[in-house]
């Protein structure tokens, strides 16, 4: 019977071929059509999800209450870091500082710049704390995390290191000019970073460089919001966003 079936669609077919044609181009562009949606909503999706415990990290948000309504933004105040890491102790806190348009210059062994390896990097520079990377796990090739706790290191990555050595194996121990302003010490290389991921990273700076230096705006002010300084908490299974919402970090929490 199936069969049978098949040779009346056949038949069909054959004698409206016209009718045939339109019918099953409109079925190939349907479905290619719902294949392609799915891929790019699957990889919007994917997002970060890859990073071991993704589904229990947050990002802080500033909540501003005003007459017209409540607003929120990603940008944190500079000392919510530590106000944060008291109030919270049972949770892991990282912080990441966007420095747009950075200049990076390899700097010789005699420790005079090049002039031919200059680089402005529009995106991709950070500077970032150890416990960013607690958060945001990623395949360190050379050093740890620890190594964004210190002064004047910098940690590029793999792609990044090449393009400024030849090789990213060299890298460890060059030095590169930040900005004009500071030499920093390469101190690590991480593995590229995948194309479903927020953080395009192409080096990241001790987050000491940019507290210490007067070039950035680091404060200890509470009314020093910045856009580009963004706070993330990775929560321990047994606690949810909602507890932790429920505790209110005042200024008073910040040590003087």
């Amino acid at each position: 019977m199936l069969q049978n079936y098949f040779k009346t669609a056949f038949r069909n077919l054959v004698r409206n071929k016209r009718f045939s044609l339109i019918n099953i181009f409109g079925l190939a562009v349907g479905i290619a059509s719902s294949i392609l949606i799915f891929i790019v909503v699957h990889y919007e999706l994917s997002y970060d999800t890859f990073r071991p415990g993704y589904n229990q990290i947050y990002q802080v948000a500033i909540e501003d209450k005003f007459p017209a309504g409540t607003t929120y933004t990603p940008g944190t105040p500079y000392p919510a870091l530590e106000a944060l890491r008291i109030k919270f102790p049972q949770v892991t806190a990282g912080v990441i500082y966007a420095n747009y348009s950075a200049q990076l210059t390899v700097v010789g062994p005699d420790g005079t710049p090049s002039k031919e390896k200059r680089f402005i990097e529009e995106t991709g520079v950070f500077f970032a704390d150890p416990q960013y990377f607690k958060i945001f796990q990623v395949k360190w090739l050379t050093g740890a995390p620890e190594v964004l706790d210190q002064p004047n290191k910098i940690v590029l990555s793999k792609k990044t290191a090449e393009k400024y050595f030849g090789q990213w194996q060299d890298a460890t121990g060059k030095m590169i000019r930040l900005d004009n302003l500071n030499t920093v010490q390469v101190a690590g290389i991480i593995e590229d970073a995948s194309g479903n991921s927020d953080f395009q990273f192409k080096a990241v700076g001790s987050y000491p460089i940019f507290k210490s230096s007067s070039f950035y705006p680091y404060s200890k002010e509470w009314n020093s919001t910045n856009s580009s300084e963004q706070v993330y908490m990775l929560l321990p299974p047994n606690q949810s966003p909602s507890d932790i919402n429920k505790q209110r970090c005042f200024t008073q929490d910040l040590p003087k």
